[in-house]
């Protein structure tokens, strides 16, 4: 069986994932401008340096904002930074309200 060459794709011609990402972005109908979203898919840049590599937010509701850490060392590291990450959210995020963080390690 043959198929065209221009329906298939060499290995050499790799897709655009960012096309890709902002067409399924728009299709599911995700606003990233609310400050909510921007918090959850900006964490790792929020400033936080290694802590956010190995901490992720998981809800905020009621002002309080809940984080999955990869094991206890992390959660115990970031117990001593909480303020530290309410005052970083405050000034990037200033429209979101949160007052406390809650902590859990995944194990």
């Amino acid at each position: 069986m043959k198929f065209k060459k221009d329906l298939r794709k060499s290995p050499e011609e790799p897709q655009n994932t960012a096309f890709f990402m902002n067409d399924t972005i728009k299709k599911l109908g995700i606003d990233f401008s609310d400050p909510r979203r921007r918090l959850f898919a900006d964490w790792e840049e929020l400033g936080l340096g290694e802590i956010g590599m190995h901490t992720r937010p998981v809800e905020l509701k009621h002002g309080t904002l809940s984080i999955e850490c990869d094991n206890g060392s992390w959660a115990a590291t970031f117990q001593f930074k909480k303020g530290e990450v309410i005052h970083l959210i405050k000034s990037k995020y200033p429209t979101l309200v949160v007052r406390t963080i809650r902590i859990w390690a995944k194990n």
